[in-house]
């Protein structure tokens, strides 16, 4: 039998990969998760953070940019072919609401304290750091919604965490045929790897003035002199890999204790 949903997902746009930065910092193998990227919709808000002041005597506000924020919104579907990848789907989205809590530390003393939970997330082209690689932050929001209209596995094999009930049946283990994704991420990025740079002279960006990594941020898609000018192949638009892998080693041990 043929695997429908690879099959479609060889058709689309790759593999979300959703990565805890405090457990990658720990070289843990499970820090990571990857989803087929069916993804039903994409939302990038950048709030430009201006601020208003209004001074005695004037007729209109002074405006300045104080924090710009940008905020990822992103809805997926998972789907399962079997039984088994219904199962690791449900422990990929495990994965996922318990990284919404923050990392307990416990001391030596016997007390402990808590860490915020930081995350990576790589999709495509669109979210990606300057350098093309994981675009770090923390996710506002996760919300699971499973579609029961569509079916579900039913075990009642011993192992998961059956419990008998008082009649001798067992209690059902249920697993989602399709599960259904939102999530809310707020990159945290550096301010040198977006927007415009002005040098004042000296070695500072070479000696003039340019659009942050070419322009790069935040999809890949360099800035240049004609917004019209069509590239003569796709490998042009490549981001640099070096400074993607400088950005996510920064971003690892950013986390780390």
């Amino acid at each position: 039998m043929v695997d429908i949903t690879n099959s479609a997902y060889n058709t689309t746009w790759g593999t979300i990969r959703i990565t805890n930065l405090f457990a990658k910092s720990k070289n843990d193998k499970s820090s990571s998760v990857d989803f087929k990227a069916f993804v039903n919709s994409f939302r990038d808000s950048f709030n430009p953070g201006w601020s208003e002041q209004l001074f005695p005597n004037q007729s209109s506000p002074i405006a300045h940019q104080v924090s710009p924020k940008r905020t990822i919104q992103l809805t997926f579907s998972v789907p399962s072919y079997d039984a088994q990848e219904a199962i690791a789907n449900m422990r990929k989205c495990t994965f996922l609401a318990e990284s919404m809590y923050p990392v307990l530390k416990r001391e030596s003393s016997g007390t402990h304290s808590l860490k915020s939970t930081f995350m990576g997330i790589k999709f495509a082209n669109l979210i990606q750091n300057s350098g093309g690689g994981m675009l770090p932050g923390y996710i506002q929001g996760f919300v699971f919604t499973p579609n029961l209209d569509l079916g579900v596995h039913i075990d009642t094999r011993e192992g998961f965490n059956n419990k008998a009930l008082v009649d001798g049946r067992k209690e059902s283990f249920i697993i989602p045929k399709l599960i259904e994704i939102d999530l809310t991420f707020t990159p945290m990025e550096t301010r040198e790897s977006f927007g415009y740079q002005v040098s004042e002279g000296g070695t500072i960006l070479g000696g003039k003035s340019s659009w942050a990594n070419d322009g790069a941020h935040p999809y890949g898609t360099k800035i240049v002199a004609s917004a019209y000018e069509i590239p003569t192949s796709l490998g042009s638009l490549a981001p640099n890999s070096k400074t993607s892998s400088v950005i996510e080693a920064g971003a690892a041990k950013m986390f780390d204790d």
